[in-house]
């Protein structure tokens, strides 16, 4: 049986900034193309030079499309990535610090819960010994 998905937003602010940020580009690029296209010569070839127009925007706008895009993916899987290595190294045994997160990260909610659950682990008692802050004595 497959499992659908019944939520199309799980995480409306992330997805609402994405879909925002591909809405603006496509935007941008019909403007300029029809700003290109109003300013080419008529004629039984004006159909071809407004093609070859479009095409030079979406060229001159495809690197930067890329970058700004790349820089985007970077917030938004950048605290997943500090969250994945820290889980790991608190299964390994190693003592956490807290996560730091950026202003306006995208995940930054998610975050302060990690944070707190890292250090409520921190507090529960092993043996009549409290565990020290955000560690997980390694019993190895």
């Amino acid at each position: 049986m497959i499992h659908r998905r019944r939520q199309l937003f799980v995480q409306p602010r992330v997805q609402g900034r994405l879909i925002l940020r591909v809405l603006l580009y496509v935007a941008l690029a019909a403007f300029l193309s029809g700003w290109v296209a109003s300013r080419t010569e008529s004629g039984p070839d004006a159909g071809w030079t407004s093609l070859f127009a479009s095409l030079a925007v979406f060229m001159a706008l495809a690197p930067v499309v890329i970058f700004d895009l790349a820089r985007w993916s970077n917030r938004v899987f950048g605290p997943m990535t500090r969250a994945q290595g820290a889980l790991r190294r608190a299964a390994g045994g190693h003592r956490l610090r807290p996560l730091k997160f950026r202003e306006g990260e995208p995940w930054e909610a998610w975050l302060r819960d990690f944070n707190a659950a890292m250090t409520r682990s921190g507090q529960v008692r092993n043996g009549g010994e409290a565990l020290p802050p955000w560690g997980i004595r390694d019993h190895g």
